[in-house]
Parts: C-alpha cells; structure tokens; sequence
C-alpha cells in the first residue's frame, strides 16, 4: 500500500508528521492488527497504511458525518458514533464484545483538569495498551497521574510534537 504521508494536511489539530512515522512503526514492531480509536482523522490514516481493523469512535456528528465519507472505501474501518460526553461514562453498544491490540485516545477535545480521563478508564477495558495523544498538555498530564494510582503501567513517552504516551498495563489488578 502507498504512503499516505505525503498527502495529508496536517495541522495543529494533528498529529504530527514526526508522530505519525512514530506511530506507524510503532504498529509494525507490535505487530498491530486490530485498534480501537477515540477521534479518527489523521492517525486512521496511518493504521489503514499498516492494514490494522479499526473501530474508531467520534463523539461530535459533525466529525463523524465527515470521516464516515473520508473513511467508506476502506473495508477494514467502522467509524462510531457515540456522543459519551453526554453521558459522563463510556458504553459503546457496537464494541462491548470486541478485543482490540490497542486503544489510540485522541478524543474528546481536551477538557480541564482531567482530559479524556473517561476515555482512558475505558481504554483500560478493552486493552492492555494504550496510546494518548497530546499526553504533554496539562490535562492529560493530570488524568495520567490519576490513572496511575488506579492502575499499573509502564508510561513511554515519544516527546516530538504534543507528545505520544505509551501506557503498557503491568497488571490487571486496580492500585
């Protein structure tokens, strides 16, 4: 398959360009095949490019609308709609029975103080691996150090751009 890299915009909304070959050679050493992602966009591109399956969650229908065109000529993407920030909790009918190699949390939009803390805590039980995006900002900084007295994991930062934590569950008993 051909490289998406050199056509895609990015933007400060993105990943970057240095994150997005993180990423994917990140998913070639893992041996990736099957991720569940939180805000499709840039980085759904790079899993189709390594011919990951990917169910990934959008919570604002204006996106979803968008990235469920962008996205139907790929069999191996479900683009879901699920607004869960109305709900304060995750419950994701289309996924519940799924496993998945890798969650990849870049959404909802960041929240103070605690960003995307809800989507990590269900991250947390679909995968022993997880990614988030933007780990390097103030919010997602504290809801990484909240998880960490809830769970135990192993934290590897890949620190170009806003930053890309790898949290790698040590156990699957709560702290």
């Amino acid at each position: 398959m051909n490289s998406f890299i050199d056509t895609i915009d990015f933007n400060a909304a993105t990943i970057t360009k240095e994150e997005y070959h993180f990423l994917s050679n990140f998913l070639k050493d893992e041996k990736i095949k099957n991720v569940l992602e939180f805000g499709p966009g840039i980085s759904t591109y790079c899993f189709i490019e390594n011919d990951c399956n990917v169910s990934s969650v959008e919570c604002d229908v204006k996106w979803y609308d968008k990235y469920k065109e962008v996205f139907k000529i790929y069999d191996k993407i479900d683009i879901i709609y699920n607004d869960f920030r109305k709900k304060g909790f995750l419950e994701i009918g289309e996924i519940e029975e799924k496993s998945y190699d890798i969650v990849f949390v870049d959404s909802p939009p960041a929240q103070a103080p605690f960003a995307r803390l809800n989507t990590l805590l269900y991250a947390f039980e679909k995968s022993d691996t997880i990614l988030l995006h933007d780990c390097r900002r103030y919010a997602e900084e504290n809801s990484l150090k909240l998880l960490g007295r809830l769970y135990q994991f192993d934290t590897e930062v890949f620190s170009k751009g806003k930053g890309i934590a790898i949290l790698k569950r040590t156990s699957n008993d709560k702290n």
